[in-house]
């Protein structure tokens, strides 16, 4: 889904681009889980972060 970027959103991304605040998280997962499993417990994580759910990109 594509939209224009709010005032504040807007402003938000340009400030991204002079200073960037993404990350990568490299995790070594050990035992027997389902993908399904997965991507509930990310969910949850989710929830408790709110970064994490946010991505803007530029055109």
């Amino acid at each position: 889904m594509e939209r224009y970027l709010g005032a504040f959103e807007h402003l938000y991304w340009l400030y991204n681009q002079f200073y960037p605040i993404d990350f990568v998280t490299v995790a070594k997962l050990q035992g027997q889980f389902s993908s399904e499993q997965l991507s509930t417990v990310l969910r949850q994580v989710q929830q408790h972060h709110p970064l994490l759910r946010v991505r803007i990109t530029s055109l």
